[in-house]
């Protein structure tokens, strides 16, 4: 797990990535910092992430406060053998 400073109204990505040869079929925030339930930090935004030859999941996180926060947040990528495509 990243550890994670966020400063005030700064947004940052942490990214889980799948294996050479496998796609992403799922993922999400597995080890919520408490921040993240006592609204500090805000999950904007979250996904399957693909690069052309690699996928994963992504969440990115918003420090919602006037101080900075330092976190350890979980991500984790659900992953299949196969491919991704991108259109």
């Amino acid at each position: 797990m990243p550890t994670l400073t966020i400063a005030p109204g700064e947004t940052k990505d942490v990214l889980a990535s799948c294996t050479p040869g496998e796609a992403v079929t799922g993922g999400g925030l597995t080890n919520i910092p408490g921040e993240v339930i006592r609204g500090e930090l805000e999950t904007v935004s979250y996904g399957p992430q693909f690069d052309g030859q690699q996928s994963g999941w992504f969440v990115f996180l918003r420090n919602e406060t006037t101080e900075s926060i330092t976190v350890s947040p979980g991500v984790s990528a659900i992953c299949a053998p196969g491919t991704m495509v991108s259109q």
